[in-house]
């Protein structure tokens, strides 16, 4: 009677080796072996592949001072721990405009790389329905800084030679005058800048190579049908990076 349950116990055994079932969600590719092959021979077998696409990883290697900057805003003076304090991450695809998909950092490496002076990071981002494939190149946003009305201009509106960057006005008699002023960064074609300029201030945006400090011009506004204004006002925002 033993050795019967024993043979029985042996042949489920065997049957379970039959079923073959992944422990995860994601999409298969083509199958190595069709049925009836001979498989196994005293070694291992690779039947097929399945890809995790739901959540998707994207991995990034920004530079030491760059992470250092995102880990102080998310926990200013003290040790971050990215497992109970929420990184956020942004990304867009090669032919997205903008960074659509959100998600959060899961993973820092834990040493930077000494030859590179760069340190992976692994963000996670929902992708129901497999939209986005693996493999595919993407472009990461981490947000560094959360600045309350920030002033931006258009980014070709900022002018620069041997004194620094500046920006071109039309004063209130018309005539062009120059205003130092500091670039920082780059949002949606808009540049945020600090210095002498006020969200009052008419911005020459267009003809720059003819509008010289102290001339006098008859300013047109941007319009929303115009393709290339002379001039816009800046505009106050709540700008990340």
């Amino acid at each position: 009677m033993e050795a019967a349950r024993a043979a029985v116990r042996i042949a489920e055994i065997n049957l379970g080796y039959c079923r073959v079932t992944a422990p995860i969600d994601g999409r298969i590719d083509a199958r190595e072996f069709d049925v009836g092959n001979y498989v196994g021979d005293g070694q291992s077998t690779v039947l097929a592949t399945i890809v995790r696409v739901d959540p998707i990883y994207a991995y990034v290697t920004p530079s030491e001072s760059d992470l250092l900057r995102v880990l102080n805003r998310a926990s200013p003076g003290k040790p971050l721990d990215y497992r109970e304090t929420a990184i956020p991450v942004e990304m867009g695809l090669a032919d997205e405009t903008g960074y659509p998909h959100t998600g959060k950092v899961d993973y820092i490496d834990p040493s930077v790389d000494s030859g590179t002076g760069t340190i992976r990071v692994r963000g996670v981002f929902d992708n129901p329905g497999g939209a986005i494939m693996p493999g595919l190149f993407v472009r990461i946003r981490m947000p560094s800084e959360r600045r309350e009305d920030a002033l931006l201009v258009p980014d070709r509106s900022i002018g620069s030679d041997q004194g620094g960057s500046y920006l071109l006005v039309v004063g209130p008699d018309d005539k062009v005058e120059r205003r130092t002023v500091e670039p920082g960064v780059e949002v949606d074609g808009m540049r945020v800048v600090d210095g002498q300029v006020s969200p009052e201030d008419r911005v020459v945006v267009d003809g720059l190579l003819r509008a010289r400090p102290g001339l006098q011009v008859m300013p047109k506004f941007e319009t929303a049908s115009e393709g290339k204004p002379a001039e816009a006002p800046p505009a106050q925002v709540t700008a990340s990076h």
